[in-house]
């Protein structure tokens, strides 16, 4: 579904993802950035929230990959995520994520693949996506079940490809098993003259370039 998903961005753009500072560091872009990105128009294929409100929690995520259209690694992530996951049956759920924050790029190829980027150009995000998930909820994931859960450096190191830091929600909140549909996502990366790129599961527009 190219059209839907595309078509309800463009008027988001100026709020969602306003031109960052040259000279902020990117903590201080992704503390910038706000969560208010909602789409004018959800994809028919979206799963509704609806039924009991299992969890709701927020995070902060430092030193994450960002990864281009061909799974290439092209900027590093400071980032705000929100999750919240309704049950709309007995073990099937609803789960709603939303994303801010800022991304600094490594030298290499640029997000689309549209040509190479140097490193060090700062830019801000915004975006959301709307999956399906099945399975059983742990009864004591270690973490709450709602609130600010903190700080988690991913530490990720492009030599290795690993994120020793890294926090799944799916594989903390639920037992093994769990199964996870997306429906949906869109994510919009603005860089001011360094170019606007957007990732959707309808299509892609634009990159980042130098």
């Amino acid at each position: 579904m190219r059209t839907p998903v595309l078509a309800c961005i463009l008027p988001l753009l100026a709020a969602s993802c306003a031109p960052p500072e040259e000279t902020l560091p990117v903590d201080e872009l992704a503390e910038g950035t706000t969560h208010d990105f909602e789409p004018l128009a959800e994809p028919p294929e979206s799963c509704r929230p609806q039924g009991r409100l299992a969890i709701d929690i927020s995070l902060r995520i430092r030193n994450a990959f960002d990864v281009g259209v061909g799974g290439h690694f092209w900027a590093y992530d400071h980032l705000r995520p929100s999750i919240q996951l309704w049950e709309a049956a007995a073990g099937s759920f609803c789960a709603i994520v939303r994303d801010s924050g800022a991304f600094v790029t490594a030298a290499g190829r640029s997000p689309a693949g549209g040509g190479m980027i140097r490193a060090g150009i700062r830019g801000t995000f915004a975006g959301a996506s709307n999956a399906t998930v099945r399975g059983a909820l742990r009864a004591d994931p270690g973490y709450p079940p709602r609130g600010d859960l903190g700080t988690f450096d991913y530490r990720c190191d492009p030599a290795t490809g690993m994120c020793p830091g890294l926090f799944n929600w799916l594989q903390t909140y639920f037992e093994p098993g769990v199964a996870r549909s997306s429906n949906w996502w869109i994510w919009i990366y603005f860089a001011g003259r360094n170019g606007l790129w957007v990732n959707s599961s309808g299509g892609n527009l634009g990159d980042i370039h130098n």
